[in-house]
């Protein structure tokens, strides 16, 4: 062979393996989508795309948190709403035996209405959200409340918090000893229950009630009213960063997307042109050669 014809025909096979694998690699890009589908093709993209991935998986938890957060005290204000109904019933109850001349049977009767009531609102507090005790703070398995004697008995240290984001925590599953506490002038009588228990028996003795009675059931359904505003507050902030979070996903998706995904239009035209640069570099090598097409293949 000539020199002239190993000179050519080594560049006609370089030429023709790069023009080859360009149009391997376009195909490939329309047909997946992807710019990037080896760690190799670009090591600077590969990484900031790994590290938008990162965020995108810390966001996504960060959101499955936020709903977990929203649901949980949804439901508690939906508890805590029906409590605080029942709790401005029974103060209207009270004020009504408070300012009437009553028989002891009478009394007797509202006193077991405030017994019938107890066990309801007892219950309520006790309620789970799956096995978790929506009051039981920080142990989430721990019964909070005892029906015999009424104290807070779930060994809780505190509220239950889940994070949001980086640096932000919510109070999710409450400690129902702040919930359901209050300060009477009996240190013994330190929650809603107890205040109305001490009333209930008061009431079945035959006893009048008298004001600390009816404002010791003030205080209660005021700290209930509290409380359902502090998890208003929280709620807020919660649907607020859903909008937050929702836009930042879109952000995200959209970076990783432009430094991942192809450009299927210029694809298609870049495969195009190395087509004609191939059929271009095939028709010169049959014409050096001289022979046909035919006898190429």
């Amino acid at each position: 062979m000539r020199v002239p014809d190993l000179i050519f025909n080594l560049f006609f096979q370089n030429e023709n393996q790069k023009v080859r694998e360009n149009i391997e690699e376009k195909y490939t890009e329309i047909i997946t989508g992807k710019r990037i589908l080896n760690p190799s093709d670009d090591l600077a993209s590969t990484n900031e795309i790994l590290n938008l991935k990162n965020e995108i998986n810390k966001l996504s938890q960060f959101s499955r948190n936020r709903l977990f957060a929203d649901t949980v005290l949804s439901y508690a204000d939906t508890l805590l709403a029906g409590i605080e109904d029942r709790l401005r019933s029974l103060y209207a109850t009270a004020l009504r035996a408070a300012n009437q001349t009553l028989t002891t049977d009478q009394l007797t009767a509202i006193g077991e209405e405030f017994e019938e009531a107890l066990k309801l609102l007892l219950n309520t507090a006790n309620e789970k959200i799956g096995n978790n005790y929506i009051f039981s703070g920080n142990t989430l398995t721990d019964k909070p409340f005892d029906e015999v004697t009424l104290d807070y008995t779930a060994a809780s240290s505190g509220d239950f918090t889940v994070y949001i984001d980086e640096n932000y925590s919510v109070s999710t599953f409450l400690d129902g000893r702040g919930v359901f506490g209050i300060t009477t002038s009996d240190p013994a009588v330190n929650n809603i229950f107890k205040v109305i228990k001490s009333i209930a028996d008061k009431l079945k003795n035959g006893q009048s009630l008298d004001s600390t009675d009816i404002e010791n059931l003030q205080k209660s359904y005021e700290q209930i009213s509290k409380i359902r505003a502090e998890i208003g507050s929280i709620l807020k902030e919660l649907r607020n960063e859903q909008v937050y979070q929702e836009t930042r996903e879109d952000t995200l998706e959209k970076q990783k997307s432009d430094v991942e995904d192809t450009d299927i239009a210029k694809s298609i035209s870049d495969y195009e042109r190395y087509k004609l640069t191939y059929d271009a570099i095939m028709k010169l090598f049959v014409n050096h050669k001289g022979l046909s097409i035919l006898d190429y293949i």
